[in-house]
C-alpha cells in the first residue's frame, strides 16, 4: 500500500494490488526477488544475437504476418 501511494504521489502508473501473490506468501511461499532472466536471453547474449526472437525454436504468431 505504501508503494502504491509513493506511485501516485510521482505521477506513475499504480497497478492493482496482486491478492493472489500475498496470498501465496501467507501460505508458504518461500523469500524470493522476483528476479530472473531467462534461458532464451542468456542464449541470445552467449550467441551475440541481436533480437531474443531468433532464439525461438518455432514461429510465434506476430513472426508469420
Amino acid at each position: 500500500e505504501n508503494e502504491q501511494k509513493n506511485r501516485q504521489r510521482a505521477g506513475q502508473h499504480v497497478p492493482p494490488i496482486d491478492k493472489s501473490f500475498l496470498s501465496a506468501l501467507s501460505h508458504g511461499l518461500p523469500n524470493c526477488a522476483g528476479v530472473a532472466i531467462g534461458l532464451d536471453r542468456l542464449l541470445a547474449i552467449a550467441l551475440g544475437l541481436e533480437s531474443i526472437s531468433e532464439t525461438m525454436s518455432f514461429a510465434h504468431p506476430t513472426d508469420i504476418y
